[in-house]
């Protein structure tokens, strides 16, 4: 799990969670204080396929806050186009997902490794 940065004034704000893409299940539960990496902005690059995700696509996962899913199922299906072979990353922008999850996230990422 990687997490972009915005940096205002010398100070980071999480702005987008990458998760690795997987096309192996119809959704991943997916652990908000798991272990991350900073993505800087030199790490996106044309070879990088990203697909971004829509609040569609997220779920609360109720036994545990700190947790929520992805439903891999509904990001194809919010693509107008053919969702590419390969997809290295799916973005999710953190305000969408507080949206969803009714809760502030950006804690967790406050620090990054």
């Amino acid at each position: 799990m990687k997490v972009y940065y915005e940096e205002i004034d010398g100070h980071l704000f999480p702005q987008w969670l990458l998760l690795p893409a997987t096309s192996h299940s119809s959704s991943l539960s997916v652990q908000l204080d798991a272990p991350f990496e900073r993505m800087e902005a030199e790490d996106f690059h044309d070879e990088l396929t990203i697909v971004t995700v829509t609040q569609a696509a997220l779920a609360i996962r109720p036994v545990d806050e700190t947790h929520f899913v992805l439903h891999t199922d509904q990001i194809k299906n919010d693509l107008e186009v053919q969702m590419p072979e390969s997809v290295d990353y799916y973005l999710i922008r953190l305000d969408d997902l507080e949206e969803v999850l009714h809760m502030n996230v950006k804690p967790y990422f406050s620090r990054p490794l």
